[in-house]
C-alpha cells in the first residue's frame, strides 16, 4: 500500500520544482544576455575596423561614421561637427531621422552643451533632460532655436585628437532613458576613431594639396619662361596664377623708383590696372614697406584693408613681397571672396610663387633695359650721323631737333642754346613748344617760363615736370 504524500513533501516538490525553473530561467536570459553582447560586440569591432581602415575625404568619412554609429545605437537624431576658432562646422545633421541644415554655427560663450565639451573635452550622458535640466553643466541649445522641439536624452561625446578638441558627436532621442552608460562607452571610441580617421585624411589632403602647388608653380614657370616683353608677361603672369590656384583678384604690382608709389601693372581686373598708391598705403604698400608676407582671412577685421569699388567681394587676402637682389621690387596681391582662404601651411609655396613671379620680372627688365640701352644708342648714332653730314649750324640745329622728335615720339621738340645772360635761346624747334604763342628759332625763354629747364639748372642733371 502506497504511503500518501505529506503536506510538507509536497510544498518542498512544489519550491523544488519552481527553484528548478527558476535556474533553467535565468540561464537562458543571461545566455541571451551574452549573445547580446557578443553580437554587440561585433558590431562595435566592425565599426572600429571600417572607421580605421577609411581612406575617405572628410565628408564621405563624417557619413561613415553616422552609418557605423546608427548600427550600434539609436541615431535617428544625429550630428557630428569640427571646431573652427568661434565656429562649429557642422558636416553631418539628421533629426528623427531626416537630414537636417548643416554649415557653420558661431557657438560664442556659453555655447550650450557643444561649447562646454569644446572647453573641457568631457563627455556628457543625459538620461532625461527635464528631470537633469538643473544639474547639467551646460544648457542644451537648439540650432533651429526651437526649445520645444529639444529631445528627451542624448548622448554628448569629444573628438579628441592627442589632448586637442577637434569636434563633437552628439546622438539624441525622444524618448527618456534611451541611452546608458554603454552607449557613452561606444560613442566615445567611434568618436576617437573618427577624430585620428579625420586628422590622417587631413594630413593626406594637405600634402596632395602641397604637391598640387608645387606643380602648378611649374606650370606658371613653364608658361612664363619665354616672355621678355614686361608687359605681355606680367598679363600672362596673373592670369596664369588666377586659372591655376582659382582666386577670386590677382594683381601684380611694382614700386616706381622715383616716387616710390605702387602701381598696379597687370591684374585680373581691368580697371585695377594703372592705379597708384602712396608708399605703404594698404595691405600692399605695408608688405611691400616692411617685406613680409601678409596674410588677411577677414579683411573687415584688419584696418590696414583698402576698399575698392572694383573690389567689393574680397573676404581675405594675402599680398607677398617680390624680391629680386635682396630688395623689394614689388608684391604679388591674391583676393578671395572667402575668409579663411590663407592657411599658415599655404604661406611657404605661396612666397615660392612669388620668387618665381620676381625672377621673371627681373629677366623681363633686364631685357627691357639692354632694349632701351640700345635704342638710345641707336637714336645718338642717328643724331650723330644728322649733325655729320649737316653743312651748318642751323641745318644741324634742325636735323637734331627733328631726329629727336621722331625717336622720342614726342610731340614738340626745341634746341635751346644758353646765352651769356642766363638767358636761353631757341636754335631749332619742331612742333609747338607753347599752347599761348607761336615760338620759332632765334626767341628767348626765360628759365622761369619753364619749371623742367629751371629745376634741369638748379640739379645740373636731366629734369622733367608735369607742368607746361
Amino acid at each position: 500500500m502506497n504511503a500518501v504524500p505529506s503536506t510538507t513533501t509536497l510544498l518542498l516538490a512544489i519550491l523544488a520544482a519552481l527553484a528548478l525553473g527558476g535556474v533553467i530561467w535565468f540561464v537562458v536570459l543571461r545566455r541571451r544576455d551574452l549573445e547580446q553582447r557578443v553580437e554587440e560586440f561585433q558590431a562595435l569591432s566592425d565599426a572600429v575596423q571600417a572607421i580605421a581602415s577609411a581612406t575617405l575625404d572628410e565628408t564621405a568619412l563624417c557619413a561613415l561614421v553616422h552609418e557605423q554609429a546608427a548600427r550600434l545605437m539609436d541615431a535617428r537624431t544625429f550630428q557630428l561637427g569640427f571646431f573652427d576658432g568661434a565656429d562649429y562646422d557642422l558636416r553631418v545633421r539628421v533629426v528623427r531621422g531626416q537630414s537636417a541644415k548643416v554649415g557653420r554655427f558661431e557657438i560664442g560663450h556659453p555655447g550650450g552643451i557643444i561649447g562646454w565639451m569644446r572647453d573641457t573635452g568631457k563627455p556628457l550622458l543625459v538620461r532625461d533632460f527635464r528631470r537633469e535640466l538643473d544639474a547639467l553643466p551646460a544648457l542644451p541649445r537648439s540650432l533651429d532655436g526651437d526649445a520645444e522641439g529639444l529631445p528627451r536624452s542624448g548622448v554628448f561625446v569629444p573628438m579628441l585628437a592627442g589632448d586637442a578638441v577637434i569636434g563633437a558627436l552628439a546622438i539624441q532621442s525622444d524618448q527618456p532613458n534611451a541611452y546608458t552608460d554603454r552607449h557613452l562607452r561606444v560613442l566615445s571610441i567611434i568618436a576617437n576613431l573618427a577624430a585620428a580617421a579625420v586628422q590622417n585624411a587631413r594630413a593626406l589632403a594637405r600634402e596632395r594639396k602641397r604637391a598640387t602647388q608645387l606643380g602648378l608653380i611649374d606650370t606658371v614657370a613653364y608658361r612664363t619662361a619665354s616672355l621678355l616683353d614686361l608687359d605681355t608677361l606680367l598679363t600672362t603672369l596673373v592670369e596664369a596664377i588666377q586659372g591655376a590656384y582659382g582666386y577670386a583678384y590677382v594683381g601684380l604690382y611694382l614700386s616706381d623708383r622715383v616716387t616710390g608709389e605702387v602701381e598696379c601693372r597687370a591684374a585680373t581686373h581691368p580697371l585695377e590696372v594703372g592705379l597708384r598708391r602712396p608708399p605703404g598705403a594698404g595691405l600692399i604698400g605695408t608688405a611691400i614697406t616692411d617685406g613680409k608676407t601678409l596674410r588677411v582671412n577677414d579683411v573687415s577685421a584688419d584696418a590696414r584693408f583698402l576698399a575698392t569699388p572694383n573690389l567689393r567681394d574680397t573676404r581675405s587676402e594675402a599680398v607677398v613681397p617680390l624680391y629680386l637682389e635682396n630688395k623689394v621690387i614689388g608684391a604679388l596681391d591674391l583676393q578671395s571672396g572667402q575668409t579663411n582662404a590663407f592657411l599658415s601651411e599655404d604661406q611657404a609655396y605661396l612666397e615660392a610663387l612669388a620668387q618665381v613671379v620676381a625672377v621673371a620680372v627681373g629677366n623681363a627688365q633686364l631685357y627691357e633695359a639692354e632694349r632701351e640701352q640700345a635704342w638710345q644708342s641707336a637714336a645718338m648714332l642717328q643724331v650723330a650721323d644728322a649733325a655729320r653730314s649737316a653743312q651748318s649750324f642751323e641745318e644741324a640745329s634742325e636735323s637734331v631737333a627733328t631726329v629727336t622728335q621722331l625717336l622720342g615720339g614726342v610731340e614738340a621738340c626745341g634746341l635751346l642754346l644758353r646765352n651769356a645772360d642766363g638767358r636761353y635761346r631757341i636754335a631749332a624747334v619742331r612742333g609747338q613748344l607753347s599752347d599761348h604763342e607761336r615760338l620759332t628759332p632765334g626767341d628767348v625763354i626765360l628759365t622761369e617760363d619753364i619749371p623742367a629747364l629751371a629745376l634741369m639748372e638748379a640739379s645740373r642733371a636731366p629734369a622733367w615736370s608735369d607742368e607746361p
